[in-house]
């Protein structure tokens, strides 16, 4: 039976995986190794579990902003790719909207420093 109008399926990533040719390139998602050898073992579930409970499950962004929302996840607010550590102090609950936005702003401003960087 075909699939539903609108719901087209690619055999190769609903079977087993994308093929290498569709695998994304760079970025977080190519880096090898498990969360603990990524900074990311019992230091960080204690300080996640620490911040959850400070921001009481709430979106920080979100509530800044008047609104409340739940939380999808805890992020730094400094990227440890720019240093930030893995403490409270350094991190926030933030809801899968407001985590996108700043992924995306995060994601801009690395391509502007390597612009700079091969132009200047």
């Amino acid at each position: 039976m075909p699939p539903a109008p609108g719901k087209h399926r690619i055999p190769s990533l609903t079977r087993g995986g994308a093929t290498p040719q569709q695998k994304p390139s760079g970025g977080w998602k190519d880096r090898q190794g498990t969360r603990q050898e990524r900074g990311y073992g019992a230091d960080w579930q204690a300080v996640r579990s620490a911040v959850i409970a400070r921001d009481m499950g709430l979106c920080k962004p979100c509530y800044r902003a008047g609104r409340v929302t739940p939380f999808d996840a805890v992020d730094h607010i400094v990227p440890k790719s720019e240093g930030g550590e893995n403490t409270v102090e350094n991190a926030e609950c933030v809801c899968r909207a407001c985590h996108k936005r700043k992924t995306a702003r995060e994601a801009a401003a690395g391509r502007r420093r390597a612009m700079q960087r091969a132009h200047g």
